[in-house]
């Protein structure tokens, strides 16, 4: 296969043509999906066949997500540890050894090893419970297996490395492997319809397909990323990890484990008789990264002769301090020293934890915004500075974040002034102008609002002042930010109780009046409609019209035959109306009443499109379609089956030459002939289950 490289828009002259040794997808925007291995592809391909070989020719837009196989894990230098002890934690390293998950492994290779095509895992659990060791794990046992493994990165993560070399070229056929396994961690901070996508792209591979995807939520955005590739035949399932240490594998064991592990790491002798400390049975240890650093934070502190903290945020604090100590020692080393003061290392890394890596032209405009450096030469130091003490994954970023994403999240928790910790860690009054600055610029959005407003609100739901001192001033006055929220985050959000109604009220207002085609805004309406459903927050409604007012006289007359009706009920979370919905004998219907000049005429060409006079009626069909998907999908979790609700137009005005005609899976009809269109068909409940179904219905939307 040849293939011919067209130079993005944002490449520097001196830049080459991609690496071989990973490849990236199209832009999302693009209908026809194609899947290179072996080189990164920017944006649609044009594929010229019927010659000796394929040309793919890129038309430089940005990749919507990145592929690359697995890195071995790393070592690390006694010294280098020494300097920076949190480093043993990443999950690069592997100090500590792989311990339990028996049974969620053997759960893992009875889904891959199964005879499905295609297949989804979501692995969920809070930060820390141990998904990504745990997905290392299976990745090289499945590598052993046979499986091709490869790792999916959001495309706004990534800026494509050099080219080296030559591009191999891949065969059409599928590669001599039993089949191909996708990990994409962190899955939650995509885009739903990019991790849809990605999804789907992967499962119309030529051989056995398995997406792995690590998240800490699952909830109402896992439901929708399952719904809308299950329509592809694409099965899915989730394993969520309990706390490891509530079950059979005793907390005091792993903390030994540890820090035998890390005492070798560093180099520290005799640290047996460093004891576990006695809060460990709390439930802040319950997860093993706590204990992991509780070990840490012990061995370094005997070799350093100090007492160890036990109280989980004070062992953050610890951990913080030596990061600190490393920047001070830096700072005033004579050729080695670093430019910048501690204070401003300080404060640079506390926007990398926000803003994640970013490429190099970003990552002046966050120093600048946030007023760490006033020059570009300033903010050019800083961050030559920063990667001087953490080195970037990718040579083409900068601003790499502290890791474990946990202590990077502590660490913007115990900057930011309201904690109670302020005798071990003292916070920093410029934190809340620096968010701020970082969000509230103007416009266009940066790139890093989406991560930003994700990690503050994922740090919010462990750190409470986080959200009542920072997140809930900064949605009650720029609700438009929610807009750049996940759906993920938007459901996390919901559930921050230190984020009064009036805040998320606004938000949720917001999102509905600027409401987007998009998933993640979908999941954001549906979680805080159901938070404020739940605080009481009531919506009025509306006036019906004049046609919605005919049919519910005509579906009234239907009562006496078993027929329950739902007049103007509205979706949670949305400003969703239903006209009417009926639940009688012959089925549940979702009726949208229409009132439409009588004047021009009603024409369908091919049962796949509906005009009156030169006007689509495209969007009515596919809102009442969209409608009855929605409710049905409610619900039916609400009831536990499945109940099919078909949709259907009843029109008002100009004349429909037929009786009742599907047009797209939508039935329409002149609204006279309603009654006739119900009851004329063939029984399918009977009365116990319309009971059932207008319970649910009741119990689901909200008059």
């Amino acid at each position: 296969m040849t293939r011919v490289w067209r130079r993005p828009p944002w490449a520097k002259p001196e830049d080459k043509p991609p690496t071989a040794d990973g490849f990236a997808a199209e832009a999302p925007n693009r209908a026809t999906v194609q899947w290179v291995d072996g080189a990164v592809v920017y944006g649609s391909l044009t594929m010229i066949s019927e010659v000796q070989g394929d040309v793919s020719i890129s038309d430089g837009q940005r990749p919507l997500y990145y592929l690359s196989t697995p890195t071995p894990s790393k070592s690390i230098a006694v010294q280098e540890a020494r300097l920076q002890p949190s480093k043993l934690l990443h999950p690069r390293y592997e100090v500590v050894d792989f311990v339990g998950r028996t049974t969620e492994l053997l759960r893992l290779e009875d889904w891959r090893d199964s005879a499905r095509a295609a297949a989804v895992m979501l692995m969920h659990g809070p930060s820390g419970q141990g998904k990504s060791r745990l997905a290392a794990h299976f990745t090289r046992a499945s590598e052993r297996a046979g499986w091709q493994v490869l790792h999916a990165r959001h495309g706004d993560e990534v800026i494509a490395p050099p080219f080296e070399g030559r591009l191999t070229p891949q065969p059409h056929s599928a590669p001599d492997r039993d089949g191909l396994l996708v990990v994409a961690d962190y899955a939650e901070r995509w885009p739903t319809r990019d991790l849809v996508r990605m999804v789907l792209d992967s499962a119309r591979q030529r051989r056995r397909t398995r997406v792995l995807l690590l998240s800490r939520p699952a909830g109402v955005w896992w439901r929708t990323v399952a719904y809308n590739i299950s329509a592809s035949d694409v099965s899915s399932e989730d394993l969520m990890l309990s706390p490891l240490l509530n079950q059979s594998i005793d907390r005091r064991e792993v903390f030994a484990l540890a820090r035998d592990r890390f005492a070798e790491a560093l180099d520290v002798p005799n640290t047996r008789q460093i004891s576990a400390p006695s809060t460990l049975d709390l439930p802040e240890f319950d997860h093993v990264l706590a204990v992991h650093m509780a070990a840490l934070a012990a061995v370094d502190a005997w070799q350093r002769g100090e007492h160890a903290p036990d109280d989980p945020g004070r062992i953050s604090a610890y951990l913080l301090d030596r990061e600190m100590a490393y920047w001070h020692a830096l700072h005033s080393n004579g050729a080695d020293s670093l430019h910048s003061e501690p204070r401003t290392m300080r404060r640079v890394v506390f926007v990398a934890a926000l803003t994640r890596a970013l490429p190099h032209d970003q990552g002046i405009r966050a120093i600048d915004v946030t007023a760490i450096a006033s020059t570009p030469e300033g903010a050019n130091r800083v961050l030559t500075d920063h990667s001087t003490c953490y080195p970037p994954s990718d040579p083409s970023m900068v601003l790499e974040p502290l890791h474990p994403n946990r202590l990077s999240e502590d660490f913007l928790g115990l900057t930011i002034p309201g904690h109670s910790h302020g005798a071990v860690h003292a916070p920093d009054s410029w934190a809340i102008e620096a968010i701020g600055g970082l969000l509230t610029s103007r416009p266009p959005a940066p790139i890093w609002t989406r991560s930003a407003m994700t990690v503050l609100i994922e740090t919010a739901a462990r750190w409470p002042h986080v959200a009542s001192k920072c997140l809930a001033p900064l949605l009650g006055t720029h609700p438009e930010l929610a807009a750049h929220i996940v759906g993920s985050a938007a459901a996390r959000l919901a559930e921050l109780t230190d984020i009064d109604h009036d805040v998320l009220s606004g938000v949720a207002s917001h999102l509905r009046k600027k409401r987007k085609a998009d998933l993640d805004s979908e999941i954001a309406i549906d979680a805080l409609g159901d938070r404020l459903r739940g605080d009481g927050g009531q919506t009025t409604a509306p006036a019906p019209s004049k046609a919605q007012q005919r049919t519910s006289r005509r579906l009234k007359r239907l009562s006496r035959s078993g027929f329950r009706m739902m007049n103007s009920w509205r979706i949670p979370g949305t400003d969703d109306r239903v006209d009417h919905l009926v639940i009688g004998p012959t089925g549940v219907f979702l009726v949208l009443s229409m009132s439409w000049d009588r004047r021009l005429a009603v024409r369908t060409q091919s049962r796949s499109g509906l005009t009156h006079g030169p006007f689509s009626q495209r969007p009515q069909l596919d809102e009442a379609r969209r409608l009855a998907r929605e409710t049905g999908r409610l619900v039916n979790e609400k009831l536990g089956f499945d109940v099919p609700i078909r949709p259907s137009l009843a029109i008002y005005g100009p004349v429909i030459p037929w009786n009742v005609l599907e047009i797209d899976n939508v039935d329409v009809y002149q609204a006279n002939r309603i009654a006739r269109y119900l009851s004329k068909r063939s029984v399918s409940l009977g009365a116990k289950e319309i009971d059932q179904i207008h319970r649910a219905v009741r119990n689901t939307l909200l008059p």
